[in-house]
């Protein structure tokens, strides 16, 4: 439900309901809402109030969850491609029989190109933020998900386009599950590197050779890797070429 309360002003409010059935994790209810309240300043720049709450109701004799929190975000289109996000506020998680955790909810983002010389482009982009994952591929319960990433590229000729790459990613679990699959305070990094050459052979062809490092690195609460289905350490270096096509439709 959106509404606005001026040209300037504009607030929004969402409600979902998720349930699942489970022979593995048991049976979950789970109420989340959400309360948005965005101003307009001036043609560049405008800034937000988010507000959200998650409740979880599992099965008979598992803990039920509650985390709730706000932000206060401000954008800015500092040129016509580049636009800049900053948003922070706290998050606070509660479980039952459990101690109330206070957490940092922030978010840095470029979206756009930061342009080094006239052939030289710089993305860089940074968050941090708290995810329900029950009921997803993973679920895991409520995640706790930081993550940074810049790419580097540079245009060697008109069709040649040369970048480097890498990102960081480190996710916390914030609750244990039924299924005892994981456990809470377990930690998942994820590191990806490397560098990618791009030509394009025809205006529809682009050719891609892509070299890439990833390296995962998982602890249980003890600190020794983990072996459960979330952990799995490993290192791989992949090369990949690829030929893609684009081509106007209408």
């Amino acid at each position: 439900l959106q509404h606005w309360f001026s040209r300037n002003l504009s607030s929004s409010f969402g409600y979902t309901f998720d349930t699942i059935t489970s022979d593995e994790s048991g049976d979950r209810l789970s109420h989340s809402g959400s309360i948005d309240l965005s101003y307009l300043i001036n043609a560049r720049t405008s800034a937000a109030l988010q507000t959200f709450g998650i409740f979880t109701d599992r099965s008979e004799g598992e803990l039920d969850s509650l985390i709730y929190g706000m932000t206060v975000g401000l954008q800015r289109q500092l040129t016509s491609a580049l636009s800049l996000y900053v948003a922070a506020g706290p998050v606070i998680l509660e479980r039952e029989g459990r101690g109330t955790r206070l957490l940092p909810n922030w978010q840095i983002a470029l979206d756009g190109d930061i342009p080094l010389t006239r052939r030289t482009n710089l993305r860089i982009a940074t968050s941090q933020n708290i995810e329900n994952t029950a009921g997803d591929i993973d679920d895991a319960g409520l995640v706790l998900n930081q993550s940074a990433a810049v790419t580097l590229s540079h245009a060697l000729s008109r069709n040649l386009l040369a970048s480097i790459f890498g990102t960081y990613s480190r996710t916390e679990l914030l609750e244990d599950t039924s299924s005892d699959t994981s456990t809470q305070g377990e930690k998942f990094s994820y590191w990806n590197a490397g560098a990618r050459m791009s030509y394009a052979l025809t205006r529809v062809l682009l050719l891609n050779v892509t070299y890439r490092y990833q390296q995962r690195d998982s602890e249980d609460t003890g600190g020794q890797p983990s072996d459960d289905r979330f952990g799995g350490n490993y290192q791989e270096n992949r090369v990949m070429v690829t030929l893609s096509a684009a081509f106007r439709l209408f």
